[in-house]
């Protein structure tokens, strides 16, 4: 019981730490600049999605991880950063903006990849379609007049 408040309180102290760092440095900055330029920074971050392939490495994650679900985290961690390059080369003109869009979808839709049907991916899922919500309002650039 004592390893998971300690885990408990350790997730508490890290929304509250990049909370604090997010209203004070990110969202200031962020409405500073115009909506493609906002983008730029988030696509970056996610540009270093192919790190997920490391689930497909032999003894770099338990064996014990079931298949369905490294498959489908490394394959579209992969298809992602894919996504989110030709993004970043699309991005000064309206295509850009298209391509953020389906981007923005596939890591939406992708929560339905990892393990259909079992009770985990349904909770893991619905985790992060919360957390994508939350950050969907959160980046909302405002239309300039």
């Amino acid at each position: 019981m004592r390893a998971q408040i300690c885990f408990f309180v350790s997730i508490v102290f890290s929304f509250v730490a990049w909370g604090a760092v997010t209203s004070s440095l990110i969202l200031p900055e962020r409405r500073r600049r115009g909506r493609n330029e906002a983008l730029r920074p988030l696509l970056m971050f996610h540009s270093f999605r192919f790190v997920g392939l490391a689930f497909l490495v032999p003894g770099v994650v338990s064996p014990d991880l079931p298949a369905a679900f490294a498959e489908g985290a490394a394959y579209g961690d992969i298809v992602a950063a894919a996504l989110v390059l030709l993004t970043l080369a699309l991005l000064p003109g309206r295509l850009g903006i298209v391509a953020a869009w389906v981007s923005d979808r596939e890591r939406a839709n992708r929560c339905d990849w990892f393990a259909p049907g079992d009770a985990q991916g349904g909770a893991l899922a619905a985790a992060q379609n919360k957390a994508r919500s939350a950050l969907d309002s959160l980046f909302k650039t405002p239309k300039k007049s």
